[in-house]
């Protein structure tokens, strides 16, 4: 920022670790496939669903952290689904997840805006 740059911020994609599974049962979680030949100990990891009540308390309190620690410039990277498939590839699926991503964002920035890497997805017959 000194040299006036713009920091690019982490945002919450529901990437949580395998514990919460324990402490919220009934929530809606999915498990990414082994990833690049890694082992689960460097893959498989817990995906919450965007579309999930749950992800947009985790995604304020993310954020609350984050904007207390680092201070933001409003822009947040969100990747989902980079390299992985998504539970369901359904066009309104992916719009709603996105957009539940996007909205709990502007939640706790209004002045949030959503940067994506554009490269998402894996396809194994490639």
């Amino acid at each position: 920022r000194t040299f006036g740059m713009i920091s690019v911020l982490p945002g919450f994609s529901g990437h949580v670790p395998e514990g919460l599974k324990r402490v919220f049962p009934g929530v809606n979680f999915t498990r990414a496939a082994q990833w690049n030949n890694f082992g689960t100990e460097y893959s498989n990891g817990y995906l919450l669903e965007p579309t999930d009540p749950l992800f947009g308390d985790l995604a304020s309190k993310f954020y609350q952290i984050l904007q207390s620690v680092y201070e933001t410039d409003h822009v947040y990277n969100v990747d989902t689904y980079n390299e992985m498939e998504p539970s369901s590839t359904d066009l309104n699926f992916l719009k709603e997840s996105n957009a539940a991503i996007y909205n709990a964002m502007k939640r706790n920035d209004p002045n949030a805006t959503f940067l994506m890497q554009g490269w998402l997805f894996r396809d194994e017959r490639a």
